[in-house]
């Protein structure tokens, strides 16, 4: 499995969805090829974040997919979620 390898869940509510990669990429960079412009609207997305980490994280969509800036790589080996919140609720896949 690599970085590219994601999978997805959301909450009851239908505000957040989880991006689970399944590898940490060697960059720090992902690239979510899903939620590329033209295949959803962001702009509802109100942060991205690491759980268990405090600080948002630095993002921005085009083309390619949603490309989200991770910080240095965790010690542990466990699975890593990055949590979108959105303002409103999950936009649909265009």
């Amino acid at each position: 499995m690599t970085s590219a390898d994601i999978r997805f869940t959301r909450n009851k509510a239908n505000d957040t969805l989880y991006v689970l990669p399944l590898d940490w990429p060697e960059d720090n960079l992902i690239t979510v090829k899903t939620l590329a412009k033209g295949k959803m609207n962001l702009s509802s997305l109100s942060a991205v974040s690491l759980l268990g980490e405090a600080q948002g994280l630095t993002w921005h969509q085009d083309d390619e997919g949603l490309k989200i800036k991770l910080g240095e790589k965790p010690k542990n080996n466990l699975a890593h979620a990055i949590k979108l919140s959105f303002s409103k609720k999950i936009p649909k896949l265009i």
